[in-house]
């Protein structure tokens, strides 16, 4: 299982005490700093709540079972070639695929926040024309499932796009933003109002490197190579030394003013 993506500056004090032995104490981050969304983990389910539910009843299609198996490897999916286009139900007492995997409100919508990052992950890379309302997922920057989504590869058929959103986030400076080396698929960066200066930057631009392809990572680049918006706005630590750094992310293309701290994710 790959890390939570955690920004956090920790605070240190030193004492001493009695005996003169220098104490560093430090400050972690809370408990729910690190909590996943609202949705329920796959992996924690318990045999009563795998059990169909009521609202399930007629069976739903046997996609469901096959996609509910895939939900530990939304990376892999690529390997079952292109898309194939949904198809909503013709009459409403009919099976859809869309309705079994995905929760939905009070007012019938889908509710994203309930649902799993990875099924959402999978459903867009197995099928075309799904309704426009699942195109854009929103989580947590610290959920657990961030960076595996990262790994989600780009083919000719599917691109997932990363807008991080951070403005006035206290957490996020020269030192903690090297943690954002993960996000492969970083395309929009809103850093303003942060303490950040072009040595952030910097360390950021370090962590751009290449790998060799393999059978399960296609993509030889890791790190925020497909960068192409980065927001500076109002960070008043920034000099004109980021400019040279800047140049190390080849395909950026907008710096400067306004282009909540979450993550969305496009495709």
């Amino acid at each position: 299982m790959t890390k939570p993506i955690v920004l956090w500056q920790t605070e240190r004090t030193l004492s001493t005490d009695d005996a003169g032995v220098v104490i560093i104490n430090s400050t972690s981050p809370p408990k729910d700093y690190f909590q996943s969304g609202s949705y329920n983990d796959e992996d924690s389910t318990s045999t009563e709540e795998n059990r169909l539910p009521a609202s399930l009843r007629p069976i739903p299609p046997l996609s469901y079972f096959c996609i509910k198996c895939l939900v530990q490897v939304p990376e892999l999916i690529y390997h079952y070639g292109p898309p194939r286009p949904y198809r909503p139900p013709a009459y409403p007492c009919d099976p859809d695929i869309l309705r079994a995997l995905i929760p939905r409100n009070e007012q019938g919508r889908f509710n994203l926040s309930k649902l799993d990052p990875r099924l959402w992950a999978i459903l867009i890379q197995i099928y075309s024309d799904l309704p426009p309302s699942l195109r854009i997922y929103c989580t947590a920057l610290s959920d657990k499932y961030t960076p595996l989504l990262q790994q989600v590869p780009a083919t000719k058929h599917f691109t997932l796009l990363t807008v991080l959103e951070l403005p006035g986030c206290s957490h996020l400076n020269d030192d903690t933003i090297v943690h954002l080396k993960v996000l492969h698929t970083l395309y929009v960066f809103d850093a303003s109002r942060t303490v950040l200066s072009a040595t952030g930057i910097r360390r950021l631009s370090g962590t751009l490197r290449r790998d060799e392809d393999t059978l399960d990572s296609p993509n030889q680049r890791r790190g925020p190579w497909q960068l192409r918006i980065l927001s500076l706005h109002n960070c008043k630590r920034i000099t004109n030394a980021v400019y040279q750094y800047l140049e190390s992310f080849i395909l950026l293309a907008a710096v400067g003013k306004q282009c909540a701290n979450h993550v969305c994710l496009f495709f």
